[in-house]
């Protein structure tokens, strides 16, 4: 499990984290994938203030791992692009103690990020919210785990 959750951490960094958005092709489905050795990450999701998605790591060509997200604003006054500008930071703090989505906590100048999991990589579910002045203006869920 070392390794993959190594490996789910390096591939949250250069996945939707790293990737610029296009709001046409986020609409119409975007799929993200990152490789090293023997381990394949593949992201697609749908959407753009609201999305879903779903994730599956594969080790030599067979899929072991993987999780399903779901998260929208909650505010139709809040800045997009700084509120999923600053998801993307959360998702660069992924490690491999905490490869799920972002950090339990992460602050920044006027968002912070919280992040919740209950389970382990075997079986887990989770939530992460981004609030500005007290107020949560995005909220997502995910859940996943080891796929035989």
């Amino acid at each position: 499990m070392t390794n993959l959750s190594a490996f789910i951490a390096q591939a949250h960094k250069h996945g939707y984290a790293a990737a610029q958005p296009d709001n046409a092709t986020e609409q119409a489905g975007t799929i993200l994938t990152y490789e090293r050795g023997p381990w394949r990450y593949r992201d697609s999701y749908t959407g753009s203030s609201a999305f879903v998605g779903h994730e599956v790591v594969s080790h030599e060509s067979d899929p072991v791992w993987g999780m399903s997200y779901y998260g929208d604003l909650t505010t139709v006054t809040v800045d997009r692009d700084k509120v999923y500008g600053f998801l993307r930071d959360a998702l660069r703090e992924a490690t491999p103690a905490r490869p799920y989505r972002g950090p339990e906590q992460l602050r920044g100048d006027d968002l912070s990020y919280r992040s919740t999991v209950d389970g382990n990589l075997d079986r887990f579910d989770g939530e992460e919210e981004i609030r500005t002045e007290g107020e949560i203006v995005y909220r997502g869920q995910f859940s996943g785990g080891r796929v035989e």
